[in-house]
């Protein structure tokens, strides 16, 4: 299982790491451009707090984000 390096929040990749998606399929199925999720793994840039909960949420909570990890 994993947990948040910093304060108990999870950073993007940490989310992405639970679904077991590249980064291409996490883009596509949240919307998300490709680039943008480059951006905020490599420290570029910064996600947004609101979006790091609402992903982590959407993760942990919802049985078709799950069911992904598990395959």
């Amino acid at each position: 299982r994993l947990t948040a390096g910093d304060g108990g929040k999870m950073k993007i990749k940490e989310i992405r790491a639970l679904t077991g998606l590249s980064q291409a399929k996490f883009s596509q199925k949240y919307g998300i451009p490709k680039r943008t999720i480059e951006d905020w793994e490599a420290g570029r840039r910064t996600a947004p707090a609101y979006v790091e909960d609402l992903l982590e949420f959407k993760i942990r909570h919802e049985p078709d984000a799950q069911k992904e990890r598990q395959e």
